[in-house]
């Protein structure tokens, strides 16, 4: 599966979960990943909790004012599920691998 930003993903399932991700980055930079559950990176690289916005220019989203909202609305939030977000600086070409824990 290829991922914005350059990415090459194979994902390993075991009962419905992820139980191995391997990333290739084909253009060097900035990895982010969003997971449920916690991840180990197996080799050598940096792997380090995600914090503010992603520096891969890639990944630079525009700013958007917030929406007015009717103060008579009834807003129904959807659950989202905690997620755990990792930001990996990669070289073009290189291959890395994840084990979920």
């Amino acid at each position: 599966l290829r991922a914005r930003g350059g990415f090459q993903t194979d994902i390993e399932w075991e009962n419905g979960k992820v139980k191995t991700l391997k990333v290739k980055s084909l253009l060097g930079g900035n990895l982010r990943i969003r997971t449920a559950d916690p991840l180990t990176l197996v080799g050598k690289g940096n792997l380090q909790p995600a914090e503010g916005n992603n520096p891969n220019p890639f990944f630079k989203t525009p700013v958007i004012p917030s929406p007015i909202i009717s103060k008579d609305a009834k807003l129904n939030p959807p659950a989202v599920k905690p997620t755990i977000e990792y930001d990996l600086l990669t070289e073009p070409e290189k291959e890395y691998v994840f084990k979920v824990n």
